[in-house]
């Protein structure tokens, strides 16, 4: 298997826990409550088009209550002639997530709850999960399963489940599920409406170690079933469903043999070429078959960030980017892309698309997983037609408004919300403020790595000067930050500058964190100090780092960690000063604390608790950044 860096390891926790079909969401700080009761779509992740019905698969995802938490899911129908939602149906588990139709059946899989840091993984499953068929032949939508099949927990290992992504055999007789938690692969016969591959026999197609997570998804490509490993970037293709994927063309399409580039999503460009999401290394690749002797194209096109779905329509694909809150055009004869081709609803987090032919013409139906909501883009322009739902506290539209919504509170005391539109005013509309002014690091005075490390190392000391990369709103750093590995240690200074103990926090550190949920992030925690005047080990103080904290409360509205740096997720974005603790996110740090007046040198230790199973990644540094300073 693949290595795991650090910097990507977070992004596969970020992706199995919340959507168990894939995907990325928005990791940024709590802001939004549970859709409004009786509300439209809540939570919505994975929707399909019949002739009549837009279907969504609504999570009940509940943010406010924190991750791992879901309030019962349902099924939305929304007319495709009036743009009105005409039906809503219940379904038999927790967590719809992914739906496909053949004929006049909807099959939508839920993946069952699924809970952080209660197990041996850092994800297990928490709950049954089923496959739900609902009739689409009558005049009304259904309102409720025409039957349901369940798909059970496993007693020897509660990592099997998180049920998926589905994807039918070429007669529409049997399903495939892959696995949000493993690399297994679930089958059921839909006619008999019996499990043949469940809980207790997956097929376990790629090797999940003892204490990790995993993370399959399924999609039909053409007349094979493609199947993806976002661990070990590999993809199989096979029409083999009756002896259970036997026979498969499997090959590796990542390039970095050191990273994760996280395969999420497949689609046929043409008989001959396939495009393959990559999430982690914000790319789409091209793929040649037959796999065996096919070329990959890894330089294809860039994505967005937290890219989850691409549809190819026409002479285009489509590439959702849920932390770019962007619907992505990519013209597929010269490879040129609009990444903001059409702008959602801020923090909406889009997931989902299908394609339909309306009155306007090729129209893209998005769902807003954050944001409560169904976007509509014009294909032809990427104007967004209209926003239905949006219950979200951000966004006021309903039906008929532009979805732009209006910005929330910038923040609380503790960088706990931070619902801000990427617009600036006049004191910062000259340029991005990540740099403007700012005094961060200058010189690297030692380093030493631990094993894990490695990403970044060739790029000192620039990686690490300047701003954070964080994308902002808890979009963490995907390039830009250096990983220390397990106990890795790094001594800096800043030039000619000595930070100061002035009014408040001092300096702030910020490291590439991924948000499970509300006070929940996926931390690498490392241990700070300063020294006054000396760059020996003696002479260095260290500020309290509780390590036995591992656990953040979303009640309480405490985190993980207390006093060590890795823990806040960054929330600069181009208009957000990175020196104002109350909105940059990130860790805080005050010199009263260790009772200095002033410091010339920092240290930062990794201290070995970002774990994955037996695996420590190592704290991945993205900046440091001076609030109270005076030049020697």
């Amino acid at each position: 298997m693949r290595s795991l860096s650090s910097r990507v390891s977070r992004l596969l926790l970020l992706v199995v826990p919340l959507l168990a079909a894939g995907g990325c969401t928005d990791p940024s700080m709590p802001s939004s409550d549970a859709a409004a009761p009786g509300a439209a779509f809540y939570s919505p992740q994975g929707l399909a088009a019949s002739a009549r019905f837009i279907i969504v698969a609504n999570s009940g995802y509940h943010f406010e209550a924190g991750a791992g938490a879901w309030d019962e899911g349902f099924v939305t129908f929304v007319d495709r002639r009036t743009r009105r939602v005409v039906g809503r149906a219940p379904t038999s588990a927790k967590n719809p997530t992914d739906i496909v139709v053949a004929g006049d059946r909807a099959y939508v899989v839920c993946s069952g709850p699924t809970v952080l840091g209660k197990g041996e993984a850092p994800v297990t499953v928490d709950g049954p999960g089923s496959v739900d068929i609902y009739d689409l032949s009558g005049a009304e939508p259904p309102s409720a399963p025409l039957a349901s099949i369940a798909l059970e927990t496993s007693a020897a290992d509660a990592r099997v489940g998180a049920y998926g992504s589905i994807a039918l055999s070429a007669d529409g007789k049997t399903a495939l599920i892959g696995s949000g938690t493993r690399g297994d692969v679930f089958k059921v016969d839909l006619e008999q409406r019996r499990v043949l591959r469940g809980a207790d026999n997956p097929i376990a197609l790629f090797e999940t170690p003892s204490g990790l997570n995993g993370l399959t998804t399924l999609r039909r490509v053409g007349s094979k079933i493609a199947v993806l490993d976002y661990n070990s970037d590999q993809l199989c293709l096979s029409d083999d469903v009756a002896g259970d994927l036997a026979q498969r063309d499997c090959r590796d399409v990542g390039v970095n043999d050191s990273l994760i580039e996280g395969p999420i999503d497949i689609v046929a460009q043409d008989a001959d070429h396939a495009l393959v999401l990559m999430t982690i290394a914000n790319g789409l690749y091209r793929v040649e078959q037959p796999l065996d002797r096919g070329a990959i194209e890894s330089g294809f096109a860039a994505t967005g960030l937290g890219a989850n779905r691409v549809v190819v329509d026409g002479a285009y694909a489509y590439v959702v980017n849920s932390l770019s809150h962007a619907l992505q055009r990519i013209e597929l004869a010269s490879k040129r892309g609009d990444q903001r081709f059409a702008v959602l609803p801020v923090r909406s987090n889009p997931f989902d698309m299908v394609v339909t032919d309306e009155v306007e013409g090729r129209v893209g139906w998005v769902t807003l997983f954050e944001g409560h909501g169904l976007a509509l883009v014009e294909l032809a322009t990427g104007r967004v037609i209209e926003t239905l739902g949006a219950n979200s506290p951000r966004s006021d539209a309903g039906a008929g408004g532009d979805g732009a919504g209006d910005a929330g509170p910038a923040s609380d005391a503790d960088g706990a919300a931070a619902d801000l539109e990427l617009t600036c005013d006049s004191a910062s509309a000259d340029g991005d403020a990540r740099d403007a002014g700012i005094v961060g690091i200058h010189n690297v005075v030692s380093v030493s790595y631990g094993p894990g490390a490695g990403h970044g190392q060739q790029a000192l000391p620039a990686v690490i000067q300047g701003g954070p990369a964080g994308s902002g709103g808890g979009g963490a750093a995907v390039e830009g930050v250096l990983s220390l590995g397990d106990g890795g240690e790094i001594v800096v200074d800043f030039g000619p500058y000595d930070i100061v103990d002035g009014p408040g926090p001092d300096f702030i550190v910020f490291e590439n964190v991924f948000a499970l949920g509300p006070y929940q992030p996926y931390a690498e925690p490392g241990i700070v100090a300063v020294s006054e005047s000396s760059s020996a080990a003696a002479d260095f103080k260290p500020f309290s780092c509780d390590l036995t904290k591992t656990q953040g409360d979303p009640v309480a509205k405490l985190w993980p960690f207390p006093g060590c740096a890795g823990v806040k997720p960054v929330l600069v974005n181009r208009c957000i000063d990175p020196r104002d603790p109350a909105l940059a996110g990130g860790d805080a740090f005050d010199l009263a604390d260790v009772n200095l007046t002033r410091a010339r040198y920092l240290r930062i230790r990794d201290a070995g608790k970002g774990k994955l199973g037996s695996e420590t990644r190592g704290f991945d540094l993205d900046a440091v950044v001076l609030i109270n300073y005076t030049r020697r």
